[in-house]
């Protein structure tokens, strides 16, 4: 779910499931943490291990575009990954709720044409 929080896969970029196709019933947000140490899906034999490593590379590249944020935008999207409504990072962040709505979307856009960009020049 990292890649669709960040609108990076064919997925809604909805961070509610309500009104979405049956099919998307039974999915769960899940945490960096999870993400990280989460296997791929079986494949064939050699085809596995070129997911997988495409996988890691991916979540590398986005990780390494996160580091790269402005601080707050950084602290902003971070805390929006950990599944942070708007109201609690403006807690956090001391910005108006509304101000971190637009900014996780701003953000969102932001990495989305980064990775996208590096994925284009080999990155």
């Amino acid at each position: 779910m990292f890649a669709a929080h960040l609108g990076l896969s064919g997925r809604p970029q909805h961070r509610h499931l309500a009104g979405l196709p049956e099919a998307a019933e039974g999915l769960a947000f899940v945490s960096l943490d999870e993400l990280a140490t989460t296997a791929a899906p079986a494949h064939d034999g050699a085809n596995a291990v070129d997911v997988e490593t495409d996988r890691q590379r991916a979540l590398a590249r986005m990780f390494t575009l996160i580091q790269e944020l402005a601080p707050l935008d950084r602290q902003v999207i971070l805390l929006y990954l950990e599944d942070l409504d708007a109201a609690a990072i403006s807690e956090v962040t001391g910005l108006s709720p509304g101000n971190v709505a637009t900014k996780v979307h701003r953000i969102k856009k932001i990495l989305s044409q980064r990775f996208h960009e590096g994925a284009r020049h080999g990155r």
